[in-house]
């Protein structure tokens, strides 16, 4: 079965409502662009690393503070995929704990099957909605990280209110204002 196929039979199983599509184009929207910033940090860490790590004959008397600067880096990109874990992490519980039903996640399973339904079924989405692609959405440096966080605290108000009382149940993002 090709993706299309399989996008449009996956589509007609979740039995998704707009409210539902709406919120995780809003997920998908604030987790892609609360990630851009800590791609772009990640990859000036990497290039810093890379400069910190050439080997230069005259420099080898210095390797006790390369050393220091090798492990303040490393630390600096283990301690940001740590966080970078923590947003996919809530990601995950928004989408599949908020947004979908029990019901709709047992179809997924079941229709799915052989393949794992993956970010790329939710692409398919948004582009079919016309919505920014997830590249779009991480390169754009309009918004600063103080705005990024507060965006991102909706989701983490979001996922206070999932419960054991309602995680079964599709929880409406606009839950979160009330």
């Amino acid at each position: 079965m090709s993706l299309p196929e399989f996008a449009k039979v996956y589509s007609e199983a979740m039995g998704h409502s707009e409210e539902q599509l709406q919120d995780l184009m809003l997920v998908r929207r604030l987790f892609c662009a609360q990630m851009g910033q800590p791609a772009r940090d990640r990859e000036a860490l990497l290039n810093k690393l890379l400069s910190v790590n050439c080997v230069d004959v005259n420099v080898l008397m210095y390797a006790n503070g390369r050393l220091a600067q090798l492990t303040h880096l490393t630390t600096q990109l283990r301690n940001q995929a740590a966080a970078e874990f923590q947003m996919y992490l809530q990601l995950a519980a928004a989408f599949y704990r908020g947004i979908h039903t029990s019901r709709q996640l047992a179809a997924a399973m079941v229709h799915a099957y052989p393949h794992t339904p993956s970010y790329h079924l939710l692409e398919r989405l948004a582009k079919e909605r016309g919505k920014p692609s997830m590249e779009q959405l991480a390169a754009d440096t309009s918004v600063d990280g103080l705005q990024h966080a507060a965006n991102w605290e909706q989701i983490e108000t979001y996922l206070q209110k999932i419960t054991m009382n309602n995680m079964h149940e599709y929880v409406p993002m606009s839950e979160i204002t009330q």
